[in-house]
């Protein structure tokens, strides 16, 4: 996947024309909860990870350096509209990362997660994308809306699809991480369940996996990013943040507007990138066009996290190897 180019103007006249006539973005979301009973919803094939080998990011003779990042966002109840919201903003995030020079050939996977022990789509996976063929994906999410009792829900299996069932250019030729983002207000389950990997994905594994363990797993190979909305009902617990900064550390990222997704991830991406860093990223928004509102919400955002040279400044003196920067096996600095 991810060998076509992408278009602001499309993007731009397909906005504009759902304005015009009212239409949705979540066109089998909407058809769904108005026509089928909740006992016969279902994932839309196109974006059902059942049986899937890998998702792929691939290079191409247009994208000869592609890079893989993952946007997958906790659609349960408690995330109230943030999940489309999200959603709705997530294809202005390839026209940020392009026309500010923070990545060359982004590849984009949107997702959504919920709950699987109580949700009927608990996993869903569009493909790496390069354009605009991402936005199709929002038309085929199921935005359930539902969730569980427990206060948690199903981060770990989002874990192990990324590191199991993806496959990447950017890691296998060039031992460059791609970037992760789950969007939530919950912790995950204590443990992947063998019997949810079988259902959802088709896998045999011989027992459950600890959630830390494929955290782990996941990290050799991609930079994980939690975002919490701060106006979602687990937005302000502290437990559930103080629960991801020990499993992330400084990738723990406050969302104050859900509309800020795209700002906060594309700068986060180029500071980790070395495209940017967080004193200018104020400019860098301005320069895009970015309300003054919103630079602010992103700024706050990204007040956790270390500019790329600070990352590596710190693994010299600590005589680790280098693996922080979200590129690249591990390699003396």
């Amino acid at each position: 996947m991810g060998r076509d180019d992408w278009s602001k103007k499309f993007y731009d006249d397909r906005k504009e024309e759902r304005a015009r006539t009212g239409a949705s973005a979540f066109t089998h979301t909407d058809e769904t909860l108005r026509s089928t009973p909740r006992s016969a919803w279902t994932c839309h094939a196109d974006l059902n990870p059942f049986g899937v080998k890998f998702r792929e990011s691939r290079d191409s003779e247009k994208h000869p350096l592609s890079k893989p990042i993952g946007v997958i966002c906790d659609n349960t109840g408690s995330m109230g509209r943030n999940p489309r919201i999200i959603h709705d903003n997530q294809p202005k995030l390839m026209g940020l990362l392009l026309t500010k020079g923070l990545m060359d050939h982004p590849q984009i996977m949107m997702g959504a997660h919920g709950d699987a022990y109580s949700d009927r789509a608990p996993v869903q996976f569009g493909q790496f994308e390069s354009g605009n063929a991402m936005e199709g994906d929002l038309a085929k999410f199921l935005l359930e809306g539902q969730g569980g009792p427990f206060g948690q829900e199903s981060y770990e299996l989002v874990a192990y699809f990324f590191a199991r069932h993806t496959s990447c250019d950017a890691w296998e030729k060039r031992g460059e991480k791609g970037y992760l983002f789950l969007i939530g207000d919950e912790k995950p389950y204590p443990t992947v369940s063998r019997e949810l990997v079988k259902k959802y994905f088709g896998d045999d594994i011989p027992q459950d996996i600890k959630t830390e363990d494929i955290f782990k797993e996941l990290q050799e190979r991609w930079e994980v990013f939690m975002i919490i909305p701060s106006s979602a009902s687990g937005g302000t617990d502290g437990p559930i943040r103080d629960y991801w900064v020990n499993l992330l550390s400084q990738n723990v990222l406050t969302l104050e507007d859900p509309a800020a997704i795209c700002d906060v991830i594309a700068m986060a991406i180029g500071i980790m990138e070395g495209k940017a860093d967080l004193d200018a990223a104020g400019e860098i928004l301005k320069g895009a066009g970015t309300s003054e509102e919103h630079i602010g919400v992103t700024t706050r955002a990204l007040a956790t996290l270390k500019n790329k040279g600070d990352l590596r400044r710190a693994s010299s003196v600590d005589g680790d190897l280098e693996t922080a920067s979200g590129g690249g096996r591990a390699t003396r600095v």
